[in-house]
């Protein structure tokens, strides 16, 4: 699930974290998430969007900041 500190999940009885600092998250504040049908995670926050890649995102966003465009609301595949 989405949190304003990143990204958690459940797994073998512990929460693991995503989040900017561990993993590359373009931004902690994710605002949607996405499987895809091939099981990629696709994930928007307020600072662009990323993909899930191993244990690292690679993030795709507008290099000016604070663009409005580069914060993602929803996703649909």
């Amino acid at each position: 699930f989405g949190t304003p500190r990143g990204l958690a999940a459940w797994r073998d009885g512990e929460f693991r974290n995503w989040n900017h600092d561990n993993s590359g998250l373009s931004h902690n504040d994710v605002r949607c998430l996405l499987r895809d049908r091939e099981g990629t995670l696709w994930v928007g926050t307020s600072y662009g969007l990323n993909r899930l890649r191993g244990d690292r995102f690679q993030s795709f966003f507008e290099a000016a900041q604070d663009q409005p465009f580069n914060v993602v609301l929803s996703l649909h595949e």
